[in-house]
């Protein structure tokens, strides 16, 4: 099945497009597409960089699990520069 366009018509209320009922049943359909498109495809996780830990925990199905970030305070250094002239 395809994503299905709904019919606007040419100008408002002409009766040329689809009618209420029919651009809902198009809206339902599109969504039906697009959940199974999402479901047919793997769904993986990994750690990306070289160097720390990695934020991903492990994969249930089709649920990625991520590890809790843990808050860090960084300290704030006084610089102090003296200009000779």
């Amino acid at each position: 099945m395809a994503i299905e366009s709904i019919n606007v018509g040419n100008i408002a209320n002409d009766g040329t497009g689809d009618d209420l009922r029919e651009a809902f049943i198009k809206v339902n359909n599109n969504f039906i597409e697009i959940d199974n498109d999402i479901n047919s495809f793997p769904i993986t996780g990994e750690n990306l960089g070289v160097t720390g830990e990695g934020v991903f925990a492990g994969k249930e199905e089709n649920t990625l699990q991520f590890k809790k970030i843990l808050q860090v305070t960084i300290f704030r250094f006084r610089l102090q520069i003296t200009l000779l002239l």
